[in-house]
């Protein structure tokens, strides 16, 4: 019978993550959402000259995700600069500490600075610093993340207890490599 209606089943399947989602097309869209548990998916290179690395990375727990999106090889962020300015940190650099949920993949860091202009871990066991990271969980994912052209500017600090001043990154470096050698400053009274 042409006239009877036939209700139609559509199944539809869905994906939950946990954290926000971010498209990311621009250097602005990137630094003004800066959050530990987000997901960037990044769709071109992003040049940071004149922008602020998202300080909520420098010396907080990354649990997100950042990679080139689907379709893109890679991506490059470059012209970085952060800064650590702070009396208690337990974890410093471009990522405080990068947990075991964090996935990192296809994205290049070039002309990366980081400049440690003050780091005391007076009532800390440890601090861990490095420029990439202060330390990488050896359950987080890297692949294919590069790092060109950098710098680590120390010029204040005070050790209490242990501590790990690495060039690159402390922990689980497989999928982080340096194309060129990291400058370092080092600054004292």
């Amino acid at each position: 019978d042409p006239c009877q209606a036939v209700n139609a089943v559509q199944k539809i399947y869905v994906q939950f993550t946990d954290g926000e989602q971010y498209r990311i097309t621009t250097a602005e869209e990137f630094c003004s959402n800066g959050n530990v548990n987000g997901h960037y998916q990044i769709f071109n290179d992003l040049d940071l000259t004149g922008k602020k690395w998202p300080t909520v990375f420098t010396t907080g727990t990354f649990n997100g995700k950042i990679y080139a999106a689907e379709g893109v090889n890679s991506v490059t962020i470059s012209n970085v600069e952060t800064t650590i300015d702070t009396d208690f940190t337990e974890y410093g650099g471009l990522f405080g500490y990068v947990s075991e949920t964090a996935v990192i993949k296809d994205v290049t860091f070039k002309n990366v600075t980081l400049t440690i202009n003050k780091a005391h871990n007076k009532d800390m066991d440890s601090t861990s610093i490095g420029l990439f990271a202060g330390e990488i969980d050896e359950e987080a994912t890297l692949s294919n993340v590069k790092i060109e052209t950098a710098k680590l500017i120390v010029k204040d600090f005070k050790m209490y207890g242990e501590w790990k001043l690495n060039a690159l990154a402390n922990g689980n470096t497989t999928g982080l490599t340096k194309t060129n050698a990291i400058a370092l400053e080092f600054y004292a009274d």
